[in-house]
């Protein structure tokens, strides 16, 4: 199954927009190289949401969506804590990131056009150095990810 990045960053800003009243650009990023069996992160910097993915666990669409509506939850409700409200709120964002993604047939318009062509390494140069910043207002990421030396 293919995962369609774009469809789940689309549907996660207007999630965002429902939820806060504010249009947020989220971003979507994965790796291998984050440590200590964290399956995710969130950084929120001004009208930028920054979402990390470690990609040793989300595997399968339902860890991505799992993963995904936990992070957006902690940015709906402004915090980095786990409350029972946070549980409440994984879950109502989970289960409409899924439906939303579910519902919709072919790829938005806006995601054939931003597909790369065929060969080409769309990803490339795409984030900033350094990547997401962790210090930030609003939802942080409960640990910052090591940069690796040698590496851009």
């Amino acid at each position: 199954m293919i995962i369609q990045w774009i469809r789940l960053k689309e549907i996660s800003e207007k999630i965002l927009f429902e939820a806060i009243s504010q249009r947020l650009a989220v971003s979507l990023h994965g790796s291998t190289d984050i440590d200590g069996g964290l399956r995710a992160a969130v950084d929120r910097s001004g009208s930028s949401v920054n979402i990390v993915l470690n990609l040793l666990y989300n595997k399968s669409l339902p860890d991505v969506f799992a993963s995904i509506a936990h992070e957006l939850a902690h940015v709906t409700l402004g915090t980095s804590d786990h409350p029972f409200a946070h549980d409440i709120e994984t879950r109502r964002v989970s289960d409409r990131l899924r439906e939303e993604y579910e519902k919709g047939g072919d790829l938005p318009a806006s995601e054939a056009e931003r597909r790369p062509p065929a060969g080409v390494d769309g990803d490339r140069g795409s984030t900033r150095p350094g990547g997401p910043n962790p210090e930030v207002s609003g939802s942080r990421p409960r640990r910052s990810i090591p940069k690796k030396k040698g590496r851009r």
